[in-house]
């Protein structure tokens, strides 16, 4: 038998006993040890549950806004990319980062893999990588002033590198985009999406061919009330990226609504991007 049980079987017959006892006294002190017995007796049973919800929380599987962690694969995905550019020439840094990465795979302890990239960029802190890495785990943990701080870091210290903006850029588009209010008038919403859209438009001057940043640029312009014959142009110009096409179909289908909305706004360019991915079915 679980000892837990075990122990809270026995708290309760006690704090029973004691109730029955001082009834019949009128002993209002043993009422009122019996009636914490009954509390701690029930706390005992609630522990196991309660010691889940923490260790899920630290290990980031729940965020503060109760997010499951399987929702945020896509986010993780970018914390932790498959090709790492790895830029430093500190073994140990590289070592960090790379345990780091596994951690958060493997684990989703945003908590460790945190830890590992803040020492990984205080070994050398050239290695823009580790400190990108830093402002999507603070977003990811809810720590989302922290996050813009570091990516704003790295905008300023790296904005010679096309590649360390862009994902930084993205870092803090995500933050703006989560701030916007569902319950806010449309005119505000497309406001609103309208600067992340600026800001987006503004990191592809550092790195024209970032499909991450061309694809959220993309949804972004759709949901911003961008005029009809700007958004066209814009994917037209993003086709001649091969790995474009596959990489907003995705980021559409994601989003039934606005699915809908593209394929019956511009059923011509639908058609061309599923031309690009034969397997998608585009009737």
């Amino acid at each position: 038998m679980n000892i837990r049980l075990l122990l809270s079987a026995v708290v309760f017959l006690i704090s029973a006993t004691i109730a029955g006892l001082s009834s019949r006294n009128s002993d209002i002190a043993a009422v009122a040890i019996a009636t914490s017995g009954f509390l701690v007796s029930a706390f005992m049973l609630l522990l196991p549950a309660i010691d889940n919800v923490i260790r899920k929380a630290r290990k980031g599987k729940l965020s503060p806004r109760g997010i499951e962690w399987e929702t945020r694969t896509e986010l993780v995905r970018i914390a932790v990319p498959t090709n790492p550019t790895n830029t430093t020439d500190r073994a140990e840094a590289i070592r960090l980062c790379e345990q780091g990465r596994m951690i958060v795979r493997e684990h989703g302890d945003l908590e460790t893999a945190l830890e590992l990239f803040t020492r990984a960029f205080r070994l050398d802190n050239r290695y823009w990588e580790a400190l990108v890495n830093q402002a999507n785990i603070l977003f990811l943990l809810g720590r989302v002033h922290d996050a813009v701080s570091a990516a704003n870091r790295v905008r300023t210290q790296f904005d010679n590198i096309g590649l360390a903006y862009a994902k930084a850029t993205l870092v803090i588009a995500k933050t703006l985009e989560m701030r916007i209010l569902e319950s806010a008038s449309e005119e505000q919403q497309e406001a609103d999406y309208r600067m992340i859209s600026g800001l987006l438009e503004e990191s592809l001057t550092k790195l024209k061919s970032h499909i991450t940043t061309r694809t959220s640029l993309g949804r972004v312009m759709l949901l911003s009330g961008t005029h009809k014959e700007t958004i066209e142009k814009f994917i037209e110009e993003s086709l001649e990226y091969d790995e474009f096409a596959e990489a907003f179909l995705k980021a559409l289908e994601a989003e039934k609504k606005l699915t809908e909305r593209f394929r019956e706004e511009f059923p011509a360019l639908w058609k061309k991007l599923c031309d690009r991915r034969p397997e998608h079915d585009s009737e």
